[in-house]
C-alpha cells in the first residue's frame, strides 16, 4: 500500500499562512485517481498553482511465496509471473514440487500445519480442496472478489469446482476446460490406412493393427501414478453413467468396491491394454516425461490422456503440431460415449497470508482480459473465463466441437468424497500385472482408509 508523507504541523501553518496572503491562491485544480498495477489507489491533486502536490512514496515491493507442482509451471504461467513481476516490482518466490502424490503429499502437510503459502496452486475440485487441502480454514474466501464475475458461468455454477464444503469460492481458475481422450497421430494413421475407431472392439483393432506394425500404440507413465488414470476417467464415468446412484453409494460407503461389476469393467479392460502389450514394456518405469516423448517422436500412436497432453508435447516436439488430431474413447459406441471434462488447475491464497493485498493483486493481473488472453493461448485450451478469443490448440478444437453436442460430464472422480488418492495406485497395479480380484480389494482397502483418514461421514 503506497504510503502519504504526512507534512509537519510546522509547514501546514506556513502554507496556511502563505495562502491567507494570496488571497486563497487560485482554485483551478484538478482530482485525478492514479491506480497502481496492484491494484492500489491513490488520490493526486494537480493544478496551475505553484504549490507543490503531496508527494507519494513508491510502493515497497513485496515477496509472495508460491508452491505448484511441474506440470502447472508450463509456459504460459511463467510469462503471465514474468510480467506480473515486471510490472509490479514485486517477486514471487516459487517452490515447485514433482507432480501428482508428491505434490498432494506436500499439500496435505501444508493444510495439516495451516501453514499455506501466499500463492497456492492446486486442483480446483471441490473433493481436493476439502480432502487434502482443507480449504475451508486453509485458504482465503474469494466470493465476494470482483475478478470472481469473470468466471464462465459453466465453471463457476458448477458446485464440484473451485469451492470448499461450505460453497464459497477457495480458488479460481487457472486452466482451461478440458476432456479425458485419444490424442492421436494423425500421420501414422493415414500412412497405416487406419480410421478413428467407433466402437470399443473398434479400437482394440486399431491397437492389435499398430502393434503388428511395430509401433507401440499407447504411451506409458504409470511410475507417477496418474497418467493411466485417464483411461479410469473415461471408464467410470461411462459406467456410472448407466447407473446414477452408483456415486452416491460410494460416497455413503454403502457398496463394496471389490464386489462392483461397473468397476471390474473398467480395470479389466486396463489390464487386458497391458496383457495384449499395448503399454510399452517399460510401463512400469516410465513417468509422464516419457510420454510426452514417446508421443512426440512418433514411437508411440496414442495417448489415453487429458488434452493438456498437447500443450506439453507441443513446447517440447514444436513440429509435432500439424500432426495432432484427438477422439473421445468409444467406451461401447461412440454414439453414446460420455466425455469426462475438468478443469482441474486453480490458485488460491493462504488463510494466514501476511500480503493479502498483494495476492489478491496477483489475482487481479492474472484476470486481466489480455493476461488471460495470451495465457490461454499459449495453453491452447478452452477457456475457462468469458468474453476471451484464444486459439485453440491442435486436436483440442476437434473435441471442442464434439462437447457442443453434450457429450460432456465432470469427472465422477472429483465427486468422490473420500478423495482420488485410492485410484493412484491402481491405475498403476492394473497396468503392470496385478489380477483383477487383487486390485479390486486393494481399490477397496485404500477407500476405506482414505474416506477414515479424511473424517468422510459413514467411513
Amino acid at each position: 500500500m503506497k504510503k502519504v508523507r504526512i507534512l509537519s504541523m510546522v509547514t501546514i501553518i506556513a502554507f496556511s499562512m502563505v495562502m491567507v496572503l494570496a488571497g486563497c491562491g487560485s482554485s483551478n485544480t484538478n482530482n485525478e485517481t492514479t491506480t497502481t498495477a496492484a491494484g492500489t489507489t491513490v488520490q493526486a491533486t494537480t493544478g496551475t498553482t505553484a504549490e507543490a502536490a503531496t508527494p507519494v512514496e513508491a510502493p515497497k515491493p513485496v515477496t509472495l511465496t508460491a508452491l505448484t507442482q511441474n506440470d502447472y509451471n508450463t509456459a504460459g504461467m511463467q510469462k503471465v509471473i514474468k510480467d506480473y513481476e515486471a510490472k509490479t516490482g514485486n517477486k514471487i518466490d516459487l517452490q515447485i514440487s514433482a507432480t501428482g502424490q508428491p505434490y498432494n503429499d506436500a499439500l496435505s502437510v501444508k493444510a495439516l500445519s495451516n501453514d499455506m503459502p501466499d500463492l497456492v496452486f492446486t486442483y480446483a475440485s471441490k473433493t481436493n480442496l476439502v480432502s487434502i487441502l482443507k480449504a475451508e480454514t486453509t485458504l482465503l474466501d474469494l466470493s465476494n472478489e470482483d475478478f470472481i464475475k469473470k468466471i464462465d458461468p459453466s465453471v463457476l455454477n458448477t458446485e464440484e469446482w473451485l469451492r470448499g464444503d461450505d460453497g464459497k469460492i477457495r480458488v479460481i481458475p487457472s486452466g482451461g476446460v478440458s476432456t479425458a481422450c485419444v490424442t492421436y497421430n494423425k500421420k501414422i494413421f493415414a500412412d497405416n490406412g487406419i480410421e478413428i475407431p467407433k466402437t470399443y472392439d473398434e479400437f482394440l483393432a486399431v491397437c492389435e493393427k499398430l502393434k503388428q506394425k511395430g509401433i507401440q500404440p499407447l504411451t506409458g507413465g504409470a511410475k507417477d501414478g496418474w497418467p493411466p488414470l485417464f483411461f479410469e476417467f473415461i471408464g467410470f464415468a461411462n459406467e456410472v453413467q448407466k447407473n446414477p446412484d452408483l456415486v452416491k453409494q460410494i460416497n455413503e460407503n454403502k457398496i463394496d468396491l471389490s464386489k462392483s461389476p461397473e468397476i471390474a469393467k473398467v480395470i479389466s479392460r486396463q489390464i487386458e491394454l497391458a496383457q495384449k502389450g499395448y503399454y510399452p514394456k517399460n510401463n512400469a518405469s516410465t513417468d509422464f516425461n516419457a510420454v510426452v516423448s514417446s508421443f512426440g517422436t512418433g514411437k508411440a500412436a496414442m495417448a489415453i490422456q487429458h488434452d493438456g497432453v498437447v500443450t506439453s508435447v507441443i513446447q517440447a516436439y514444436p513440429d509435432m503440431a500439424a500432426n495432432i488430431g484427438e477422439f473421445p474413447l468409444p467406451w461401447d459406441t461412440a454414439a453414446d460415449t460420455i466425455i469426462p471434462i475438468d478443469m482441474s488447475k486453480g490458485i488460491g491464497i493462504g488463510a494466514n497470508s501476511k500480503n493479502v493485498d498483494a495476492a489478491k493483486g496477483f489475482l487481479q493481473y492474472f484476470t486481466q482480459d489480455d493476461v488471460l488472453t495470451e495465457y490461454f493461448t499459449s495453453e491452447g485450451t478452452v477457456p475457462s473465463y468469458t468474453n476471451l478469443t484464444s486459439k485453440l490448440g491442435p486436436g483440442i478444437a476437434d473435441m471442442a466441437e464434439i462437447l457442443k453436442n453434450g457429450h460432456g460430464k465432470i469427472f465422477v472422480q472429483y465427486i468422490f468424497t473420500a478423495g482420488l488418492n485410492p485410484f493412484y495406485n491402481v491405475t498403476a497395479a492394473a497396468t503392470n500385472g496385478k489380477s483383477l480380484e487383487a486390485i479390486q480389494k486393494e481399490l477397496q482397502d485404500q477407500f476405506i482408509k482414505s474416506g477414515k483418514d479424511n473424517k468422510v461421514a459413514g467411513f
